[in-house]
């Protein structure tokens, strides 16, 4: 093995250049239909948009249109974006993250959302956050990251449509720098404006233009953006500093321009990447996560330049993180943290208590993409990949649970995420009602369990039950490579409508029961959530029957209905005079109107209004005129508010009854989501030069080195796939695979030549061993594109 030896003096770990997605394996069966998985993460990322909704193209039928006055604060429109998680607030720094995740499992593997009828919803996601960004990017070297404030929003437990807290709107600037966050949402607007650019090039320009500019903002006005934005810094600080993202954001914009300027800056920076601590060893005992994307641009400078280096920084870290899989795998069952991450009972690569799904999937995707490269070693490929794999299985119901992680799918989903709008609230007690979540958020991959494999589906337990958006980003983008292999569908009726339940709700009761009137205490309770929403025209109907009044001789003009006083109301109600029924002659109503008050599901006092109204003769009627016990209102009543006896006091919303029931028999019924065709939107297969991710040097031919100061004995050159070797004395010439198994050798004569042609060798690099006597020399050779 003397090859191998002399190797590994400069090239102990090197992997060579490939192309984009080129391991295709053979369809199979899967335990599980990832193909559903992924169309219902990027239904998941349709919940969490926030901004105007068109109904036309919401397949979300329990969210609508909200943060509609985002940016007013400062004059600008920054409406869009994706809600972080299951609150209500804009973090651009862990969107822009997880939408570059999203962006780069697309370019990946875009044949694998297209074979499933999920590229148009990909890039429509994507597309709501880049719509947004470019709003964002106000001035040149100005960028609002952050739209809320954190605590006022998770304080209180509602949905995002009925909101009416402060939403502040927060900006890095030159003065302020935040080279994290820029630099962030110009590797997303770069990656995205390649997945864009074959249908749309002037919007893939724009994309681009802004994040040339961002990146320049950020590289000129160095600073982390949670000093700028100092509310971040106890939800999503910087902790991993700028220098990752300042690389990641070139490594970005070098892929979607071929600007040699951002390579050279990505490579110049890489040295100030972190160490493990008191150690020259780049760091690898981490996640790619929203803070950190370090190991990133580990994988993608391995796929970019193919420098040994970067490889060897690349299966570092992935080594570490399937090293427990590999142990068990082989019947171990322990080993050192500095060989590998701790491990749940049932194969979770375990690194922290919150999310550690997240980073274990964010960390498979790169796992994934690294070994889909050409010539990483057989068995590396082997591990990375069914390590990958293993994580994602482990969401989906390999675990000590036996039970899945992802809401909506497979057995035992979670039910209770720790998410507001799906929960359907209007107490904002926290999350304790109702006890049953109303909605189901499909898609949506949960925090996961402790490192012991417990978890309980508790949405107050928010540390293994939060979902978000930088959660769904790497899986999404991994579940997509699994799609690629396998045979699953996706649902032909995905999204159906789901069973409603009652909005609102009257509590009634007698207030007051006179010789000569009836009145009525009731209290209207919003309880909306189909979506959420204010309901400023609502609308009480109370029946009474007249026949013993008009039997005694009065008439309806007699009878008075007046307004008495509204609990928690901004303005008196309303009081109609009676109006006669249309199906019996003695029988009125009257009906008490809201005046456009305020009333949301956001919390004890403002889902409710108390009205209280009298209906009755004067004081000179006739005391024993007055029999209420035969009004359809009235019957069931008692003196205590119970909403049993509401339901003969029928509520109306804008002319539509939502509550109770009428004379002639007609009760509501939930409404049935009258639901739009949905179709997947319309966009072309992303049409960019794969061929930057072959390997820098592929044309190019590389200057021969010799050992121990031999002088040189042989000149080598290189056109297209051609090799020449021409020798000055005679030689032996060997090719050797990566692996180290030899391909072929021959001998060539001093002052003549060998053409060797690359493209027959059946990989896209070797290695090439020319030898003299005792002297010997070693050349990488790259198959061009």
């Amino acid at each position: 093995m003397r090859l191998f030896k002399k190797l590994s003096l400069s090239f102990a770990v090197l992997a060579l250049p490939f192309s984009f997605s080129n391991q295709v394996l053979a369809q199979s069966t899967s335990a599980y239909n990832y193909a559903e998985v992924l169309q219902k993460s990027m239904w998941f990322y349709e919940v969490q948009r926030s901004g105007p909704l068109d109904p036309a193209t919401n397949r979300v039928e329990w969210r609508g249109s909200s943060g509609e006055e985002d940016g007013s604060d400062v004059g600008k429109d920054l409406t869009g974006g994706w809600l972080d998680a299951g609150d209500n607030m804009k973090f651009n720094f862990p969107m822009a993250s997880a939408a570059t995740l999203l962006a780069w499992g697309g370019l990946e593997y875009g044949d694998a959302y297209r074979k499933i009828g999920q590229w148009g919803y990909l890039l429509e996601n994507l597309k709501w956050v880049t719509d947004y960004f470019i709003k964002c990017h106000t001035a040149t070297d100005e960028f609002y990251g952050q739209v809320g404030v954190g605590m006022t929003d998770h304080v209180w437990w509602g949905a995002p449509e009925v909101f009416s807290k402060e939403r502040p709107a927060f900006k890095i600037s030159a003065s302020k720098p935040g080279s994290d966050l820029a630099s962030e949402a110009a590797a997303t607007l770069a990656a995205s404006s390649m997945l864009f650019r074959a249908t749309d090039a002037a919007y893939a320009d724009l994309c681009l233009k802004h994040a040339k500019e961002l990146y320049a903002f950020a590289d000129k006005n160095r600073g982390l953006y949670h000093e700028a934005i100092p509310d971040a810094t106890d939800f999503y600080k910087s902790w991993s500093g700028y220098e990752d993202e300042l690389i990641w954001g070139a490594l970005w914009l070098y892929i979607a321009t071929g600007d040699e300027t951002y390579l050279t800056k990505a490579e110049g920076c890489y040295d100030k990447l972190s160490k493990e601590p008191q150690s020259e060893t780049p760091k690898y005992k981490e996640a790619l996560s929203w803070d950190d994307k370090t190991y990133g641009c580990y994988v993608l400078l391995a796929k970019i330049t193919n420098k040994p280096r970067y490889h060897e920084d690349a299966q570092r870290w992935l080594d570490w993180w399937s090293h427990g899989y590999k142990v068990r795998q082989s019947g171990g069952s322990t080993w050192s943290e500095n060989e590998g991450i701790a491990y749940t009972p049932k194969g979770l690569a375990w690194i922290r208590e919150w999310g550690p799904i997240r980073y274990a999937s964010n960390t498979g995707f790169a796992a994934m993409v690294y070994s889909d490269c050409s010539d990483v070693p057989a068995e590396k490929k082997d591990l990375y990949y069914k390590w990958a794999k293993s994580q994602v299985d482990f969401a989906l119901g390999d675990n000590e649970k036996e039970r899945s992680y992802v809401c909506g799918f497979g057995k035992n989903p979670p039910t209770k995420p720790h998410h507001r709008s799906m929960h359907g609230p209007w107490l904002d007690d926290n999350g304790r009602t109702p006890v049953n979540s109303r909605h189901v958020l499909f898609g949506a991959l949960v925090g996961g369990p402790g490192k012991d494999g417990s978890y309980a589906d508790d949405r107050g337990e928010y540390v293994k039950n939060e979902v978000a958006t930088d959660y769904n980003a790497g899986f999404s983008s991994l579940l997509a490579r699994l799609v690629k292999d396998t045979d699953g569908k996706p649902l032909a009726d995905f999204p159906t409508p789901q069973v409603r339940d009652t909005e609102f709700v009257v509590d009634a009761k007698i207030n007051q029961a006179g010789d000569r009137y009836t009145e009525i205490a009731a209290i209207l309770r919003n309880r909306t959530t189909w979506p959420a929403r204010y309901s400023p025209n609502l609308k009480l109907r109370y029946y009474v029957n007249l026949s013993e009044v008009i039997e005694g001789g009065l008439s309806v003009s007699d009878v008075t209905a007046e307004f008495k006083s509204c609990g928690l109301c901004d303005n008196p109600a309303t009081v109609t005079p009676l109006i006669q029924s249309e199906t019996d002659p003695d029988v009125y109503y009257t009906e008490v109107s809201l005046n456009d008050e305020k009333m949301y599901p956001g919390g004890q006092s403002v889902h409710r209004r108390e009205i209280q109204f009298r209906i009755g003769l004067n004081d000179k009627a006739p005391q024993k005129l007055w029999d209420p016990t035969n009004d359809f209102s009235y019957s069931g009543l008692t003196n205590m508010i119970d909403s049993a006896n509401g339901k003969q006091m029928p509520l109306y919303e804008n002319g539509v009854l939502v509550w109770g029931e009428e004379p002639d028999g007609e009760k509501f019924k939930p409404a049935t989501w009258d639901m739009p065709a949905f179709t997947e939107p319309k966009y072309a297969p992303s049409t960019w030069d794969e061929s930057l991710f072959a390997g820098k040097g592929a044309t190019n031919v590389k200057q021969s080195f010799n050992i121990a100061g031999n002088k040189k004995f042989y000149t080598l050159a290189q056109h297209g796939n051609i090799l020449r070797v021409s020798p000055l004395e005679n030689v032996r010439v060997s090719l050797f695979s990566l692996d180290g198994s030899r391909i072929e050798s021959f001998n060539v004569i001093k002052n003549t030549h060998r053409v060797i042609n690359l493209a027959k060798r059946g990989s896209s690099a070797v290695i090439l061993e020319i030898a003299s006597g005792k002297k010997s020399d070693f050349q990488v050779v790259y198959l061009a594109k």
